[in-house]
Formats: structure tokens, C-alpha cells, sequence
């Protein structure tokens, strides 16, 4: 193959990919999506607070873009009053199905003192769908995650 096509080729399949991924951080990322919790656990089961999960993060509860957001920090807030921050995504786009590794900061709503929580999800789905499901941990809590779409509902 000439050198010349071959690098044609592989920008072509770069931006395919990266086009792909940026569709479906913009789909899951951005606009109301219902989060349904299940599993939920502590890390370290000699934890006294058996019900902090559960005050945490419930059975599921809607995300909606804050009004502090913008083009370099994207916020999101729910129904119940947490304040999340999107730190970092790695989105990998193979064969049809997509995986999502994502990083927030958390202030959860019956925190007095209002300190951010680390939260890791790692998500996968289906290119096309509406939905992703996966597992979640804040250091503290552990469990499965399932993200859904609210305009799909």
C-alpha cells in the first residue's frame, strides 16, 4: 500500500472514531439522563455507616445540566440536590460498542460541609442506543450504574 494512502486511511478512521465518541459524550454527557443505582456496597464492610450509600445515591435520581456550565467545565445538578463536575472521560469507540471512563467530583446533598466526593464510573454500551449500563465507586461506596436517556423514557 502507498504511504500516502495509508495515512489517508488512517486520519479517515481517526476522525470516524473521533467523531463517533464526541456524538456520544454529547449524548450521554449532556441533557436530562436518568441514573438508576443497584448493588450498592461499602468498600470496607467494617464501615460503621452501613446506610451511607444508600443516603448517597439512592435508588436512581435525574441529571440535568447546571447553568454554571461551560465550554471548559461541564456541571451537573439533580432533582434531589447534588452539585456534580465532570473531571475527566475516556471514551473508546470499538466495533459497534462504546466504553466510557468517567471522573466527577460530588457534593452530595446532605453534606454539611460540602466537600467534593470522587466518583469513578465506567460505563459501556451500544453505538446508537440510549442507554449504557456499568460499575461505580467513590472510594467509600461501590456498585452497578445504569444511565438512561430522559428523552427516550
Amino acid at each position: 500500500m502507498r504511504p500516502a494512502l495509508a495515512i489517508t486511511l488512517s486520519v479517515l478512521a481517526l476522525t470516524i472514531t473521533s467523531t463517533s465518541a464526541m456524538a456520544i459524550i454529547e449524548k450521554l454527557h449532556f441533557g436530562d439522563h436518568i441514573i438508576t443505582f443497584s448493588n450498592l456496597s461499602l468498600i470496607d464492610a467494617r464501615t460503621q455507616k452501613t446506610d451511607l450509600c444508600q443516603k448517597r445515591y439512592g435508588a436512581s435520581f435525574t441529571t440535568r445540566n447546571a447553568p454554571a456550565t461551560t465550554g471548559f467545565s461541564v456541571k451537573r445538578t439533580t432533582e434531589k440536590g447534588h452539585d456534580i463536575t465532570v473531571i475527566s472521560r475516556n471514551v473508546d469507540v470499538t466495533n459497534g460498542i462504546f466504553s466510557i471512563e468517567s471522573q466527577y467530583e460530588v457534593i452530595f446533598p446532605d453534606d454539611a460541609s460540602k466537600t467534593p466526593v470522587n466518583l469513578n464510573i465506567s460505563i459501556t454500551g451500544l453505538i446508537g442506543a440510549s442507554d449504557a449500563s456499568g460499575l461505580f465507586s467513590d472510594g467509600t461506596c461501590r456498585g452497578a450504574i445504569y444511565v438512561q436517556n430522559k428523552q427516550t423514557n
